[in-house]
């Protein structure tokens, strides 16, 4: 399993070391309650996450695509 975030949230992404920077601490991200791929990503399942990271959830739709 993995960690979610919203692909919004990613400022640069560097292809050759495969790496993003995000406003978010390492540990913050490793620790985050994990995704199981086969799960689809609902509203509620969305609001999880932003309260997780503390992030607004105001939206009507997000930002992109998560991943």
């Amino acid at each position: 399993m993995a960690s979610l975030i919203d692909i919004g949230w990613v400022e640069n992404f560097d292809w050759n070391k495969k790496n993003a920077k995000v406003d978010l601490l390492r540990k913050q991200i490793e620790i985050a309650p994990k995704f199981d791929s086969r799960d689809l990503v609902n509203r509620d399942a969305e609001k999880r996450l932003y309260d997780y990271y503390g992030k607004p959830s105001d939206r009507e739709i997000p930002a992109a695509p998560m991943f």
